[in-house]
C-alpha cells in the first residue's frame, strides 16, 4: 500500500470504542434558511408550470366538490324534515353521489401529476449531486466518508421525494378548501362561522410549536443515519480485518452504540412528529364542542335550520380538517427541507476550477520538475518539505522510500489532485497550475497498485482509455498489454461482464487490464504507483513486460517499494520523510552506501558483493 494511503487507511479504520462515537468530520445539519431552502426545491419544479396548471384545476374540481357535498346534505335533510319530498331527496342523493364521485376522479388525476412532479424534482437532485460529486476535489472526499455521502444521495433525497410527493398536492387542497369553506360558513351563519373562527389561532400556535420540536428532531434523526450508514460501509471493508484480529465483539458492541443513538433519535422525532395528530384532533373536538353549543342555541331561537346546522358542522369538519393536513404536511415538509438543505450542501461545495486563461496541453514533451515543493494535507502536518527532482522527456526516474516518506504525495500532486503549498511544479518550463486539468489529465497516464475497475464489460473498461476508440484498438491495446490471451479464455471474452471492482478477476488479470487501458490511452507522461506490488511473482514478470511497452518513449515515474522494479531506472531518487535525501542511478547509489544501500540491503540481504564489484 502507498504511504499516504497507508496512512490514511490507519487513521480510517482505528477501531472504535463501544462508548462513543468516532468523528467523521460531518458538518453539523442546522436549519439555515428555510425559506431560502424552500423557494430552492420549488425552483426544482418551475419548468412544469403546465403540470401545475392541470394540478390546480384539478384541485379546484376536487375542493369544489368536496365543499358542494355539505351543502346538498343539508338541502337533503330539510327536504325531508319540512316537505317530506321523496322524489327531491332522491335527486338531491344522486346529485351528491355525483359530487363524491368527481370529486374522487379529480383527486386521483390531482395525485398523480403531484408523484411525477416530486419524482422529476428528485431525478433532476439526484443528478445534479451526482454531477457535483465528480467534479469535487479530494480534499472534499478526504474530510468525508462514503456512507454520510451516501446517505445524502439516497436517504435525504427519499425524504425530499416523500415530502414533495405528499405536500405539493395537499397543500393545495388544503389551501383550497379552507378557502371554500370559510366563505360558505359566513354565508350560511356569520356568528357560528365566528365561533369555528375563535378556535384558529390556538390551533395555529399549538401547530408551530409541535412543528419547530419536529424539525430539530428529524434533523437529528438525519445526522445519525448519516454516521451508522458511514460506520456499516467502513466496517464492511474492513470485514477481513476485522475477522482476523478477531474484533468482532468489540466491532458489534460500537455498532449497538450507534444503532441505539440512532433508535432514541427516531423515537424522538416520531413520538414529537406524531403528536401533531392528537394536538389538532383535540383542537378540532373543541371547535365542534362549541359550533354545536352554539348552534343548538340558534336552532331553538329559530335562526338557522337544522339541515343548517348539519351543513356547518359538516363545513366545520372540513375546515379543521386542512388546518390538521397542513400543519401534518408541515411536519412532512420540514422533513424534505431537512433533507434538501443538506443536499444543497453538496451542491455549494466549489467544485474544481482552473485559473482565467488556462491553456490547453495539447503537445506536451514530459519535461517534469519539481522546484522546492512543500505540501501539507488540509489540517494535517507538512508531509513533503522542499521536494527537488525532475525527469526530462522521455526519462524513466524512480521514487523510493519507506511507507510514509511522500512517494505517493508526488503523485497526488502531479495528477493535481492538490496543489503545492510552497514552490512550484514545471512542465515543459510552465508552471502546471497554469495548465488546465483536464487536458493535463488527458496526457497523463497511471498505473496503480490496485487497479480500479467499474461494473460493465473488459472492452467497456479498457475503453475508458479513449472512449471513441474502435474494437479493434481495444484488442491491440490489449495484446500490447499482454492481456488479450488472457481476455479470450474469459466467459464471453473482451464482452464478459465484469463486478464492481473487478469481481471475478484476480489482481494480476485487473492490473494487465489496466494497463491495456493506459495504452490506449497513449499518455505523455507515465506515473506507476506500486504497479507490481499486488500481483504474484508468475504474472509480475507479463505486467513487468507490458510496463516495458507502455513506458517506452515517455516520461515515466516510477513509485516503487521493490527495488527490482527500479534497477534500469535512468535515475533514482530515495525519499525520507518528505525530502529527497539521495538521487542517482541504481550503482551510483550502491557504491555511495547510503539510504538506498539500506533499503536494498533490507530487501535482498547480501549487497555488500554488489558494492564491492562496483567500487
Amino acid at each position: 500500500m502507498n504511504d499516504s494511503a497507508a496512512s490514511r487507511a490507519a487513521h480510517t479504520f482505528a477501531l472504535p470504542s463501544p462508548g462513543g462515537p468516532r468523528q467523521h468530520h460531518t458538518p453539523t445539519v442546522r436549519a439555515g434558511n428555510p425559506r431560502q431552502t424552500a423557494s430552492r426545491l420549488l425552483s426544482y419544479l418551475g419548468h412544469r408550470r403546465s403540470a401545475f396548471a392541470w394540478m390546480a384545476l384539478a384541485t379546484a374540481l376536487s375542493s369544489a366538490m368536496s365543499l358542494f357535498a355539505p351543502y346538498l346534505l343539508g338541502r337533503a335533510i330539510d327536504a325531508t324534515i319540512r316537505g317530506h319530498d321523496v322524489h327531491r331527496l332522491v335527486a338531491l342523493l344522486a346529485y351528491l353521489a355525483g359530487a363524491y364521485l368527481a370529486g374522487l376522479t379529480a383527486g386521483f388525476i390531482q395525485s398523480l401529476i403531484a408523484a411525477h412532479l416530486s419524482q422529476d424534482a428528485t431525478r433532476a437532485m439526484r443528478r445534479d449531486l451526482f454531477a457535483r460529486l465528480l467534479v469535487l476535489p479530494m480534499r472534499f472526499f478526504d474530510a468525508k466518508n462514503v456512507g454520510e455521502l451516501m446517505s445524502r444521495s439516497t436517504n435525504d433525497l427519499a425524504n425530499v421525494s416523500n415530502g414533495l410527493n405528499q405536500t405539493l398536492a395537499q397543500l393545495m387542497a388544503s389551501a383550497a378548501t379552507l378557502i371554500g369553506c370559510m366563505v360558505i360558513m359566513f354565508w350560511q351563519s356569520w356568528r357560528m362561522a365566528l365561533v369555528a373562527l375563535a378556535v384558529v389561532p390556538v390551533t395555529a400556535g399549538a401547530a408551530r410549536a409541535v412543528a419547530r420540536l419536529t424539525r430539530r428532531h428529524f434533523q437529528s434523526l438525519q445526522r445519525e443515519l448519516g454516521q451508522v450508514n458511514g460506520f456499516i460501509e467502513e466496517m464492511i471493508t474492513g470485514v477481513e480485518t476485522i475477522q482476523l484480529f478477531h474484533q468482532e465483539a468489540r466491532i458489534l458492541d460500537a455498532f449497538h452504540a450507534r444503532n441505539e443513538r440512532l433508535r432514541r433519535a427516531g423515537v424522538r422525532a416520531q413520538a414529537v412528529s406524531g403528536s401533531m395528530g392528537p394536538t389538532m384532533n383535540l383542537m378540532r373536538n373543541l371547535s365542534y364542542a362549541l359550533i354545536a353549543l352554539a348552534g343548538g342555541l340558534l336552532a331553538l331561537h329559530g335562526l338557522v335550520s337544522v339541515g343548517t346546522m348539519v351543513s356547518f358542522l359538516n363545513y366545520a369538519g372540513q375546515f379543521s380538517q386542512p388546518l390538521n393536513q397542513i400543519a401534518n404536511q408541515y411536519n412532512l415538509l420540514q422533513s424534505a427541507l431537512a433533507g434538501a438543505e443538506r443536499v444543497f450542501e453538496i451542491l455549494d461545495e466549489p467544485g474544481e476550477a482552473d485559473p482565467p486563461g488556462a491553456v490547453s496541453a495539447d503537445e506536451v514533451k514530459g519535461h517534469l520538475e519539481f522546484r522546492d515543493v512543500s505540501f501539507a494535507y488540509p489540517g494535517g502536518p507538512r508531509v513533503l518539505h522542499h521536494v527537488n527532482l525532475q525527469a526530462r522527456p522521455g526519462e524513466k526516474i524512480a521514487i523510493v522510500g519507506h511507507t510514509g516518506s511522500g512517494k505517493t504525495t508526488l503523485m497526488h500532486l502531479l495528477a493535481r489532485f492538490y496543489d503545492p503549498d510552497e514552490g512550484v511544479i514545471l512542465l515543459d518550463g510552465l508552471d502546471l497550475r497554469a495548465v488546465a486539468k483536464s487536458a493535463w489529465r488527458r496526457k497523463l497516464g497511471l498505473v496503480l497498485q490496485e487497479a480500479q475497475l467499474f461494473s460493465g464489460t473488459v472492452r467497456d473498461n479498457i475503453r475508458i482509455g479513449r472512449p471513441e476508440a474502435t474494437d479493434d484498438e481495444v484488442e491491440q491495446a490489449a495484446v500490447q498489454a499482454n492481456a488479450d490471451a488472457l481476455i479470450r479464455r474469459l466467459p464471453q471474452g473482451y464482452d464478459t461482464q465484469v463486478g464492481p471492482g473487478g469481481a471475478g478477476l484476480s489482481q494480476g488479470e485487473s492490473q494487465l487490464i489496466a494497463i491495456a487501458r493506459t495504452l490506449l490511452a497513449n499518455p505523455s507522461v507515465l506515473v506507476l504507483d506500486e504497479a507490481t506490488s499486488n500481483v504474484d511473482t508468475r504474472t509480475e514478470m507479463r505486467v513487468q513486460e507490458a510496463l516495458a511497452r507502455l513506458m517506452h518513449g515517455r516520461t515515466s515515474i516510477i513509485i516503487a517499494h521493490r527495488l527490482s522494479t527500479v534497477r534500469r531506472a535512468d535515475r533514482i531518487y530515495v525519499m525520507a520523510g518528505g525530502r529527497i535525501v539521495e538521487e542517482g542511478t541504481h550503482e551510483e547509489l550502491i557504491r555511495r552506501r547510503g539510504a538506498y544501500f539500506e533499503l536494498c540491503r533490507l530487501q535482498w540481504g547480501a549487497v555488500d558483493q554488489e558494492a564491492q564489484r562496483l567500487r
